[in-house]
Order: C-alpha cells, then structure tokens, then sequence
C-alpha cells in the first residue's frame, strides 16, 4: 500500500494571540489522518496556515511549491483547499509537478469538490480529485496503489478524458472513526480547536453549498464518542477553547440539552462557540448553553428583508431574528451575525433593510460579517445564476475568501482567466451592484466606529421604519 503526505493549505489569514494560531488545527486532514494511520497507512501532515510570513507572502504560489516541496516526502500527495486558496494550491501545484512529475497529486475539500472536472482540464498537475468524505475514498485509493478507476466519489483524468465515478455513500456510523490524529501536529502552536459532532445540514438554504458536498441529511456522532474527544482535548492537550464546528450544531433540541447537561455533570469545563439558527433557539436553551460554557453563536441572518429571506429559504422572519439576537446578546460573551449582500434578486430597499438590520445589531455588541453574495457550485442558486459573472479587484473583504489587494499579480490573471474554477471569486452582474459595492467600501472605511456613525445618522430613519414595521405586526 502506498504511502501519503497530507497537507493543509488554509485559508491563509493570520491571526495570532501570545504566538498561537487563532484558527483551529485542521480537522479534516487530522480525521483522514487517523482513519489512515489505524489501517495501516504511513503518512505525514503539515499545515500551511503555521508556515509565518505576512499575506503577500503566504499567497505566492512559488513559496506554496516551496511548502510542497518540504513537506512532501511521499509518492502520494493529497491536499485540502477551501475556495479562497484555490488559485494559489493549483499555481504551485503546477510549478511543484513541473520539477517531481513521478508524485501523484489529488485534492480534496470544498474548494475543488464542484468545479472538479474544470480543474482537471485546466491544471494537468492534477492526477485526480476526492468529492465529499474522504476516509473510506482515500483509503480504498492507497490499498489499489494510486488507481482511482473503481473509487467512489472520486473524479479523474484517463488519456484525454475526465471520469467523474458515482458519488460515495455517506459513512453512516460516524463512531466508527477514530479521534483525530492530534499527535501529529504541535498542539501547542493552536490557542482553538474545532470538534465536529455531525456530518451535514438539515437545511437548504439557496447560497450554500453545504448539502451538496455532504450529501443530504445529517449523520450524528454518539454524545459518548464526542464527549471521549473532548476531554482529550481537556487532559492530554491542555484546550480550554474547544469549538464545534457543525454546520447546525442546534438541529436537534434534546441532543443539545443533553450535550450541556454532561458538559455540566462531567465537569468538563471548557468554553465553546457554535453555529446555530434564530428559529431553533429561546432563551431557556441560550440559558443552558452559555451554563454549559457556550462563549459564543453565530447566527446566520443573511438579510433585513423578508422577501429576500423568503427567497434564498431561511424559514424565519427579521421580526424573529431581531427577537432573538437580542436576547441573545444579554446571554452570550460574544454574538455573531452574518449578512450576504450582491445577490442577484436583491433590490436597494432590500440592501438598506439590510444596512438598518446590520446597524441595530453592530450597536448592540453583535459582530456582524457582511460578505458579498459568490456563487457556490452545488448551491441551489448556482444553477440559476452561474452566467453573467463580473469580477472586481476591488471588493470588500469576504470572510470566507483572501483579501484581494494581497493576491500577486500572476494570480489574479489566472482567477480571470478561469472563471468556471475560481467561480467564488466573481460577482453577479445587474441590480445595481456597483452601486452596493461602493455603499459597503464606504462603510468599511468608517473603521471600528462605523455603526455609532451609521446610527447617528440613520437614527431617524431606524426609528421610523422600526415603528412602521411594528405597527404593521
């Protein structure tokens, strides 16, 4: 069976605290990692997010070669990209083959998963591309010695042709991995980590791209199983900072009550941050939550506008969401709202419900991200508006990408030149785009004070509409 080296690219955004990573070690390599390891496989990992430097030089495809080249002793290299990195990986990649055409090179993660077949016709570096869960995928993959022709869930190129064989069944005993190989990596360099206690979304919402990539449905671990992990992370690694990482990790209201009843009982005590829904939660499971050690949730609100709520399937109202942020600000340490703006059916009086919504929510104390609407592949939207796209060097920074101003030259030209691949890059075009373009550049200009400034002199207008709305209730 063949050996393999697995590398983490990123996204490549530094943030540091006393010399610690403020980004988790990379789960999805350290879970293939130990899958691996327990059948047998030898291997070695590396994560590119501790390789220092500032963004211009972390974003060089050359020093990404340069990472490739010192980490990757195997004749099998496999390596896990988010979207934003994508350009980068596939530049070295290229480069790195250039000078070891003997090593076979295969990605993985959601970067890569819905643009696959581009990817191989564009970047011939590329031997073949894993969709979806890896565990069984890769290890099938290395016990036929690199052969990729009878793998489920795997896309490849064969002559001249790109094969995209059937999608993988879904692991659906989650317990039967083993916890991450953490000993693999140094610990110590990490202040957070992630545990993810399930695979997958119960929801469908229009932008995203979650469903496609885990399949549908979600798969749970046993509370035992994630309850095992955490005090590992506890007692061998010392981890008082342990987030979890699940698409909606509040899906389920009995198995989150009785997760913060053992975290109480077990005296596990550790702080934890999650994601959650404004139409799962009250404040008596807020309550138990932040009793349990929650520190922190992010809230997906996406919008001030009921319509586009409506669009994009949310299933929920701002009334609800403005109901339940603001208790939840009385609860929690720290509270997160997201709001996607750009997209393509968004009319101005639906961005500046947006803007009155972000507002009210910044001067509350919640931080509020404010990405622009990209095209995911697999996302329900991307059928309907994967045409039409405009790129921009010049856009806001999007929470999920790389800051624009800090890609190289060479690397911009290849996002323009590939568009079908680096999708998430670009805009839709129309409804006054431009206009809501230079509307979010001038508020980040605003700095740390932009919502005190923006409710100054939009307090009368909050006001009025807030008092519309409520008398219209």
């Amino acid at each position: 069976m063949e050996s393999i080296s697995l590398l983490n690219t990123g996204p490549a955004v530094p943030r540091l605290r006393n010399g610690c990573l403020l980004k988790p070690p990379p789960l999805g390599i350290l879970s293939l990692a130990a899958w691996l390891r327990s059948h047998g496989v030898t291997l070695n990992i590396a994560d590119y997010q501790l390789a220092g430097g500032d963004m211009g030089e972390q974003l060089l495809p050359s020093r990404f070669a340069s990472f490739i080249e010192e980490h990757s002793p195997a004749p099998i290299i496999g390596i896990s990209t988010m979207g934003g990195m994508l350009p980068v990986v596939l530049m070295a990649v290229e480069e790195y083959k250039a000078r070891h055409p003997e090593k076979t090179i295969i990605l993985g993660g959601s970067g890569p998963a819905g643009v696959a077949a581009h990817i191989l016709r564009a970047f011939p570096a590329v031997d073949c591309i894993f969709c979806g869960e890896g565990e069984a995928a890769l290890l099938e993959f290395l016990e036929k010695n690199g052969d990729p022709s009878t793998v489920a869930g795997v896309v490849y190129r064969e002559g001249d042709s790109i094969v995209e064989n059937p999608a993988r069944k879904r692991i659906s005993d989650l317990d039967v991995l083993p916890v991450p190989a953490y000993d693999l990596i140094d610990m110590d360099r990490y202040a957070v980590v992630n545990v993810s206690t399930s695979r997958g979304c119960p929801y469908r919402c229009a932008f995203c791209e979650s469903p496609a990539f885990w399949g549908k449905g979600v798969v749970y671990r046993s509370l035992d199983n994630v309850m095992n992990e955490i005090r590992e992370l506890r007692t061998r690694w010392a981890k008082r900072q342990i987030n979890l990482c699940d698409d909606t990790f509040v899906a389920r209201r009995p198995r989150v009550e009785e997760f913060c009843r053992r975290v109480i009982s077990e005296k596990l005590d550790f702080r934890w941050e999650c994601f959650a829904r404004v139409d799962l939660v009250d404040p008596d499971l807020m309550k138990l939550m932040a009793e349990a050690g929650c520190s922190g949730v992010f809230f997906g609100v996406e919008s001030g506008s009921d319509s586009v709520l409506s669009r994009i399937d949310k299933r929920f109202t701002v009334a609800r969401a403005r109901d339940v942020i603001s208790q939840a600000v009385k609860i929690f340490p720290h509270v997160y709202t997201s709001f996607v703006w750009g997209l393509p059916f968004e009319t101005m009086e639906d961005f500046y419900d947006s803007i009155l919504l972000m507002t009210e929510f910044g001067n509350s104390g919640v931080r509020v991200q404010r990405p622009h609407f990209s095209l995911r592949p697999g996302a329900p939207l991307f059928a309907e508006y994967g045409y039409d796209l405009a790129y921009s060097s010049s856009l806001p920074y999007h929470f999920l990408e790389v800051p624009r101003r800090f890609l190289p030259p060479e690397v911009e030209e290849t996002i323009r030149r590939y568009p079908e691949i680096f999708i998430t890059f670009y805009h839709i075009t129309g409804l006054e785009f431009e206009e809501k373009q230079l509307f979010m550049r001038n508020l980040e200009a605003l700095g740390e004070e932009k919502w005190r400034i923006m409710a100054e002199h939009l307090g009368c207008v909050v006001n009025e509409i807030h008092g519309d709305k409520n008398n219209n209730m």
